[in-house]
C-alpha cells in the first residue's frame, strides 16, 4: 500500500507540473467540467420549476443527491481513468511491457492516467452538498459528515470497480471501450432518486450496475428515507464488489499469460 501512494504521488506530482506549464488548459478543463456539471443541477431545477416534490424528493434533497454523485465521481476521476486502456494494452500486445516490470500491471495502469479534471466535480460536488443541506436544515454531526466522507470513497470505489470489471472483458473479448461507454452512459441516471425510475432501470441500478449504493442508499438514509438497514448495507457492498473486480481482473490477466498473448 505504502509503494501504491508513493508510486501514485510521484505520477501526481508529473501531473501538477504538467498543469503549471499549461495552467490555460487546466483552467479551461476545469470550467468545462464546473459547466457539465452546472447544465444537470440546472435540468433538475427546470424540473422543479412545475413541480413542489418529486417521488417524495424536494429540490434541496436532490440537490445533496446529486452533489454526492459528482462528489463520488470525483474520486473515480482520480484514479480510475487508465482503466480505458486496458482494451489497448491487450489488443497492441503492450501489457507485455507491464508484465515485465516488478509492480502489479494494475497500479501502473491507474498511475498512467491521473485525471486532474476530477477536481472540478470534487469542487462541485462538496458546494451542491453544502448548499443543499442548508436549505433542508440538515443537521451536520461527526458521524454524519464521518458517513458520508466513507460513503463517498467506498462509492468511488464501486464506480472503479465497475469499469474495472468492464475494462477485464478485453481479456476474453478483446474489446471492452463499448461496455465501458454503456456503463458511463448508465451512471447519469444515478443523478436522479431511484424511485422516479421504473421496475426495470430500478433492478439495473441495484444490480446489474449498482450505482445506487455510490450516491442513493447513503443519501437516502441520511435522510430518513430508507431502512437503516440499507444504510449499514451500501459502503460494505461497495468494499465487496471492489474486492470482486478485482478479482475480476487477475482471472483476465492469468488468461492473458496463458493464452501467451
Amino acid at each position: 500500500m505504502l509503494k501504491l501512494l508513493l508510486l501514485y504521488g510521484s505520477y501526481f506530482k508529473v501531473n501538477i507540473k504538467k498543469l503549471v506549464e499549461y495552467k490555460a488548459d487546466f483552467i479551461f478543463n476545469l470550467i468545462s467540467v464546473l459547466v457539465w456539471v452546472s447544465i444537470g443541477l440546472i435540468n433538475i431545477g427546470i424540473i422543479f420549476d412545475k413541480l413542489q416534490l418529486l417521488k417524495g424528493w424536494s429540490l434541496p434533497e436532490i440537490g445533496l443527491l446529486y452533489g454526492m454523485w459528482s462528489l463520488t465521481f470525483a474520486i473515480y476521476n482520480a484514479f480510475g481513468n487508465g482503466i480505458l486502456d486496458i482494451e489497448k494494452h491487450v489488443v497492441t500486445g503492450s501489457m507485455d511491457v507491464l508484465l515485465t516490470k516488478p509492480i502489479s500491471p494494475l497500479i501502473q495502469i491507474v498511475c498512467s492516467r491521473i485525471n486532474t479534471m476530477g477536481v472540478g466535480f470534487l469542487v462541485f460536488g462538496v458546494f451542491v452538498m453544502i448548499i443543499s443541506a442548508y436549505n433542508i436544515n440538515y443537521t451536520w454531526n461527526v458521524l454524519k459528515i464521518l458517513y458520508l466522507i466513507v460513503t463517498s470513497i467506498t462509492g468511488g470505489l464501486l464506480i472503479f470497480a465497475t469499469y474495472l470489471i468492464l475494462g477485464s472483458l478485453a481479456f476474453w473479448l478483446l474489446h471492452s471501450t463499448s461496455a465501458i461507454r454503456i456503463g458511463y452512459d448508465i451512471h447519469k441516471f444515478a443523478q436522479y432518486p431511484l424511485s422516479i425510475y421504473g421496475d426495470g432501470i430500478k433492478i439495473i441500478l441495484v444490480t446489474i450496475f449498482p450505482y445506487a449504493f455510490t450516491n442513493y442508499y447513503p443519501i437516502a438514509f441520511s435522510l430518513g428515507k430508507v431502512p437503516v438497514f440499507y444504510g449499514i448495507l451500501s459502503p460494505i457492498f461497495c468494499i465487496i464488489i471492489f474486492i470482486l473486480s478485482l478479482r475480476i481482473w487477475r482471472l483476465g490477466l492469468k488468461r492473458y499469460e496463458g493464452t501467451g498473448s
